[in-house]
């Protein structure tokens, strides 16, 4: 909220600081990092839940739960206009002028071990950082003894140095860390009336404060190189997830590559069969099966064989891949993007490492995401390609069709002509004898009046008959139109169209003797013999045969 006010505030050209003066709560992390850094109320959250938890058992025995309270303190910065930290108030919280009494300084340190790292963190790093940290405090207590402080400033030096060597900013921050400090030297500063001690006090702490700010430097040039390090790993899961292998197969095993550069130590990938859908506000059902896709340990990163993948989700914290001689703790991270889930990823690492997870998952989801559409568009494609296929296959069975005559199987009039054209196209057969037959069937009225449509579309039929038979399957025979045929043929000699009529003459007797039927079926029929050339005009020579026809007919 006080980064929005922030960003609202800067857009009416409002100074915060200056203009507005702003007070937030909580002191959250990123509060000093703001311009101007954001004064708040600290109440510490995070503690507050450690006691919390801490307590869970009682309330699970007892069914009750005392109140709990964290100490809040007003931590100034310059957002509210203070132009001067007050470290009085920080030493007054601390109680650091009891350090300089002569009994016990332990309570007095265990407040600094407070501000500086909240009682809920815990790590063996710290442990030896808290041990250095009180050797330090108790050395400069004793250093205000002008006979001891030659002797103590380099030893003091050493510890502070050894202090801020360690991972000191894991578990606390510089601001921290450097109001202790400024509040420690106010303190000391008071107790000394000598002024040149002073001045070598003044003196030390200004070199502390130098290394202090190198220390801070080397952190932030480290957290700068891990973020580099993290975008290269990010970088490349997506990309060599997305490249797959021979026969499609995706290489799951490839996000978790190189994972221990981040702090992971071992690490298990599981997808669900299908993305799972989970609107917002809905309790989530989760899948009985998922599928075990690649592990990751100090060996490396392996790909499970797809036959052994398919596993039942209660099974993801027992499988043969967990170390089994030692205890494991899990950090279980769902992969997702909007409202589908795709997975989880379940990894092994120290809690200092745990900021890496959300990068690592995002892009691992990012990655799953797009192999979803990539499979999605797959199906669509392969959909369109049975789609295209059929259509080919209905078109071209709708275009054999539309070139047929329903009633005799021959071709029609637009077939024929489609078809002769591509004959006389082919150069192959360009000079080639030729032959156009035109029929007519005779007495079609007759039968159809006399007899009925029914025997005259058998008669019909058997006049395509005759003409098949008397022709070859190389030749094109059509029903051109009502009781009319053609017929076209590429002939090996000339004059044919004598052995043509009488082959036709003779078929036709033979099938008339065969129906047994009241009437007679023939035809009248004109041909015509040329050669093949390109430019052959085929309406041209099939209105000859139709006048050929006609005069037969007479």
């Amino acid at each position: 909220m006080a980064l929005g006010g922030y960003r609202a505030f800067s857009k009416m050209d409002i100074k915060v600081g200056q203009d507005l003066l702003v007070v937030s709560f909580d002191n959250s992390s990123f509060a000093p990092s703001l311009t101007p850094p954001l004064t708040t109320v600290e109440a510490n959250a995070a503690e507050l839940s450690y006691k919390a938890i801490a307590n869970a058992t009682t309330f699970v025995k007892t069914g009750r739960l005392d109140n709990l309270q964290v100490d809040t303190h007003l931590v100034k910065r310059s957002s509210c206009g203070c132009l001067n930290f007050n470290y009085q108030t920080i030493s007054e919280r601390l109680s650091i002028s009891q350090l300089l009494l002569k009994h016990n300084k332990t309570p007095v340190i265990e407040k600094i071990y407070d501000y500086l790292f909240g009682e809920y963190i815990e790590g063996e790093d710290l442990y030896q950082i808290k041990d250095d940290l009180a050797v330090f405090v108790k050395m400069l207590c004793e250093m205000m003894d002008m006979d001891k402080f030659n002797i103590y400033q380099k030893d003091v030096t050493v510890v502070f140095l050894q202090i801020i060597s360690q991972p000191l900013f894991r578990y606390t921050t510089a601001e921290l860390f450097f109001d202790f400090l400024m509040s420690l030297q106010y303190e000391l500063r008071n107790t000394i009336i000598d002024i040149d001690q002073q001045l070598r006090l003044m003196d030390l702490f200004s070199s502390f404060y130098r290394e202090l700010a190198i220390t801070n430097w080397q952190v932030i040039h480290g957290q700068q190189e891990g973020m580099e390090r993290m975008s290269r790993l990010i970088n490349s899961m997506t990309v060599d997830m997305l490249r797959m292998e021979d026969e499609g197969r995706i290489p799951y095993e490839r996000a978790l590559d190189n994972l221990n550069s981040i702090g992971m130590q071992t690490a298990y990938l599981f997808t669900f069969e299908e993305p799972v859908y989970h609107p917002r506000e809905t309790r989530f059902i989760k899948p009985d099966k998922l599928l075990f896709r690649a592990y990751y340990d100090k060996k490396g990163a392996v790909a499970i064989p797809e036959q052994l993948q398919l596993m039942d989700t209660d099974d993801i914290f027992n499988h043969d891949k967990l170390p089994k001689d030692r205890r494991v703790t899990m950090v279980l991270s769902p992969l997702f993007s909007d409202e589908e889930l795709y997975g989880i990823l379940m990894s092994e690492m120290h809690y200092e490492s745990f900021r890496n997870i959300a990068p690592v998952t995002i892009q691992i989801s990012v990655a799953l995401k797009s192999l979803s559409l990539l499979e999605q568009q797959s199906k669509i494609q392969q959909q369109l390609r049975e789609n295209l296929d059929q259509m080919s296959e209905s078109n071209s069975f709708l275009a054999e069709i539309s070139k047929t005559d329903q009633l005799t199987g021959l071709y029609n009039r637009w077939g024929f002509l489609d078809h002769v054209q591509s004959i006389v196209s082919n150069p192959r057969n360009y000079h080639k004898e030729i032959m156009v037959l035109y029929a007519d069937m005779d007495n079609l009225k007759t039968i159809n009046d006399e007899y009925g449509h029914d025997e005259g579309d058998f008669a019909l039929k058997e006049i395509a008959a005759i003409l098949k038979e008397a022709f070859r399957n190389t030749d094109v025979v059509a029903r051109f139109g009502g009781d009319e045929f053609v017929a076209f043929a590429l002939l090996g000699i000339p004059d044919y169209e004598n052995i043509m009529k009488r082959r036709i003459a003779e078929i036709t007797e033979r099938h008339n003797k065969t129906i047994n039927k009241p009437y007679r079926i023939e035809m009248s029929t004109g041909i015509c013999e040329l050669h093949c050339e390109p430019a052959l005009d085929i309406s041209g020579v099939l209105e000859t045969a139709d006048k050929k026809l006609y005069q037969e007919k007479k």
